[in-house]
């Protein structure tokens, strides 16, 4: 599990699952999403194993400082799109308007990642 610089999302929802989340990675036409369930964990022996002095700089009272928590993110599916790029895509549109046919924009891919 990856430690994230901030903590304290999703307090006060009267449990630790914050729910469905949705996470967007962007690159020159490429576009990915993953979706899946994320919980608040307060595992003292994953934070002891994941735990960096560096990460003072986040919690200055250490490893026991009230706001860290560790997020688990179980992803459920992906998706990606991979388009060669704006103008192509426009023109994809263009033509798909005009021709009332869809357009053909790259490739497209889905992955359903639950077990």
């Amino acid at each position: 599990m990856d430690r994230l610089p901030r903590s304290g999302r999703g307090q006060g929802t009267g449990g630790n699952t914050l729910g469905r989340t949705k996470r967007q990675t962007l690159q020159p036409h490429r576009i990915g999403s993953v979706a899946g369930r994320a919980a608040i964990e307060r595992d003292r022996a994953k934070i002891d194993a994941l735990w960096s002095d560096l990460d003072k700089v986040w919690f200055p009272a250490g490893k026991d400082d009230p706001n860290l928590v560790l997020i688990r993110f179980e992803a459920e599916e992906a998706e990606f799109w991979d388009t060669p790029g704006p103008v192509a895509t426009g023109l994809a549109y263009v033509k798909a308007f005009m021709t009332g046919e869809l357009p053909q924009v790259g490739d497209v891919g889905k992955a359903n990642l639950s077990h």
